[in-house]
Order: C-alpha cells, then structure tokens, then sequence
C-alpha cells in the first residue's frame, strides 16, 4: 500500500469519528476541487470549520488541539 493509500484511509477513519456534523468526505472532494480552481484564495481557516462540522457556538468537533492538527494536516495532504 502506497503512502497515499495510508494517508485516504487514515482521513477516511478519521473523517467518521467526526459524526455526523461533518460533510461526507465526497463533499469534502468537491468543496477541495472548487477551492483549488477559485481565482482569489480561500483561506483554510474559512473553510476547514465548516467541513469539520464545528457549531454554531464555534466549538470545534475535536478532542483536542492535537488530534485537530492531525486531521488537518490529513486534509492539507489530501
């Protein structure tokens, strides 16, 4: 299995964990792809919230800074 493989499966299982406030992760592909071709740059700290699944009262669906760094930096990989 590749490092890319690895990398899909790993967000894969961490991307259920979230429940069901995050986007599926084939919403989370195609948000990826409109981002990447917008002429003006979106920041990820405008969109990664709102796949993530964080609340209206802004609290984040992770345990814990660690394992939001973690799954963001799967996200940035992916």
């Amino acid at each position: 299995m590749s490092a890319a493989s690895r990398s899909r499966k790993r967000l894969d299982q961490e991307w259920l964990a979230l429940g069901d406030s995050a986007m599926l992760i084939e919403q989370l592909d195609g948000l990826i792809a409109g981002v990447l071709v917008c002429p003006k740059l979106i920041s990820p700290a405008d969109w990664l919230p709102v796949v993530c699944g964080q609340d209206a009262d802004g609290r984040s669906p992770f345990e814990n800074i660690d394992r939001a760094n973690f799954v963001f930096g799967l996200i940035m990989d992916y």
